[in-house]
Formats: C-alpha cells, structure tokens, sequence
C-alpha cells in the first residue's frame, strides 16, 4: 500500500487538519522529496510555497494523472494524483526533516 504526499506551507495545516486537503490544492504524489527546490521542480510549485510535507494514507481513491509536464520554470517529471474527496493527512514533517508527526 502506497503513502501519498501533498507539499504546502505550514501555514495551510490548520485548516487541512479541520476540512482535509484545500480543493484549490488537490494534488498529490507518491514522490518523497527533502528539499523545496527539488519537490517544486518536479511537482511544478514555487519553493516558497514548499515547507512541509503531509502524509496521506492510500484509501483506494488516489487516482492517477500525467505527469507534471514541463515548463520553462519547472523541470516536471514528478507523479501526480488526484482524490475525489477532501482527505485529511496522517502526518506530517518539515521539508528538510526525516522524522514524521503523526496528527
């Protein structure tokens, strides 16, 4: 069974935590990054949006898209999925941490 992955700011976990994952925002990964640099080029986000890392239990509803394409500021290449429902995460950890928090 896959974990999944969202990157966002720590400022957005709030209200993650509350409603699940901002539809305006519905995107994951089953790619574990360390650095906001390299999850931002791969995913297609600006660093500066990229601080932390929640984790999300595979339910069955993860669906699979393309691939974030690439664009003349992103290299892409990153998985992406979608979920049909708000889901909320299991954990969650610093992008430059190995340790997770359970929530």
């Amino acid at each position: 069974m896959n974990n999944f992955y969202h990157y966002t700011h720590e400022r957005n976990l709030p209200g993650i935590q509350t409603s699940g994952i901002f539809q305006n925002h519905p995107y994951f990964t089953t790619s574990e990054y360390y650095n906001s640099f390299e999850a931002g080029q791969n995913l297609g986000v600006m660093p500066h949006n990229i601080d932390c890392v929640l984790k999300f239990k595979d339910d069955g509803f993860f669906k699979q898209l393309q691939d974030v394409p690439s664009t003349g500021r992103f290299s892409g290449g990153g998985n992406q999925y979608q979920h049909p429902y708000r889901p909320k995460p299991i954990a969650f950890r610093k992008i430059n941490d190995r340790a997770w928090r359970n929530l």
